[in-house]
């Protein structure tokens, strides 16, 4: 069974990832207050310098200028629902079962994301995929099939920029935009949302938790960027274990051809797969739908 962590303290240190919880419960009003500073855990890929080299997003136009500080009053009665507002941060599944989920960042990929699919259709296994809005708003079509083969959606933001870089009002644009790019294809909002590099302000809390949606971490990193299949494929194998969310990327041609040593090497384990919400419990469709 999941281990729920209450985040109801006050978080001195900073908000730090420990190894092997499951999840905790993040009250989004009062970790909003944690230093801006605080250090969260990165991905130790290297960039992707497309993602890297991608300018930071202005706010929508239009926005109210009270929009890009949030200096405005809040009601009492609407702080009061925020306060009650939890989102969830999740590293990895239920270890008493032996599954583990393959999750795939970045895309979709023209030249990637369907050597992904035909893999994973040949083996039968699901997955799940962080899906950038930019990306997906240009190959509407690479989403369908990443659908109709069976596999989850979630969000991965716009444009792959540090939440941690940007003002509230960005944060939701990058939130929203990506969501409707997925929900004009699948006809629903995600639940599922992984911050770019695994990091994000804790004002982004309230703003996750308003849309009905958790967090995704990963308890294991294929560092898939810049490695040769056979390391990737080896790395991948020898880490994971029942529960485990494994991180890979959708835009690495080494992590398709590493795929099928990484799917023959778990099984061997004797580990199955499963999408993300099967594997923790949380809704792969945003609450508030």
């Amino acid at each position: 069974m999941l281990r729920v962590i209450m985040a109801a303290l006050v978080l001195a240190g900073g908000c730090g990832l420990q190894p092997r919880r499951a999840h905790r419960e993040l009250t989004a009003v009062q970790l909003a207050k944690v230093p801006e500073d605080a250090p969260r855990r990165a991905s130790r890929h290297a960039a992707d310098p497309v993602l890297a080299s991608a300018p930071r997003r202005a706010p929508s136009p239009g926005r109210p200028a009270a929009a890009l500080d949030d200096e405005s009053p809040e009601p009492p009665e609407q702080a009061a629902t925020r306060e009650a507002t939890v989102v969830k941060e999740v590293f990895f599944g239920d270890g008493d079962r032996p599954l583990v989920a393959l999750t795939f960042d970045d895309g979709p990929n023209p030249a990637t994301t369907r050597k992904l699919l035909h893999v994973l259709h040949e083996y039968g296994v699901p997955a799940t995929f962080f899906v950038l809005g930019d990306r997906a708003s240009k190959w509407p079509k690479l989403l369908a099939d990443i659908r109709n083969d069976g596999h989850e959606l979630g969000n991965h933001s716009w444009s792959h920029g540090s939440l941690r870089a940007m003002v509230p009002a960005q944060i939701r644009d990058e939130l929203d935009d990506t969501n409707a790019a997925i929900a004009r294809v699948t006809g629903a909002t995600p639940g599922l949302f992984r911050p770019p590099f695994g990091r994000y302000a804790p004002s982004s809390l309230p703003i996750v938790a308003e849309r009905g949606m958790n967090y995704v971490l990963w308890s294991v990193d294929g560092l898939d960027w810049g490695s040769e299949a056979d390391e990737i494929a080896h790395r991948v194998v020898a880490d994971t274990h029942s529960g485990d969310i494994v991180l890979l990327h959708d835009a690495t041609p080494k992590t398709a051809e590493a795929l099928p040593a990484i799917i023959r090497g778990l099984r061997a384990k004797g580990l199955g797969f499963a999408t993300v919400s099967d594997l923790t419990g949380l809704p792969a469709v945003a609450s508030l739908d």
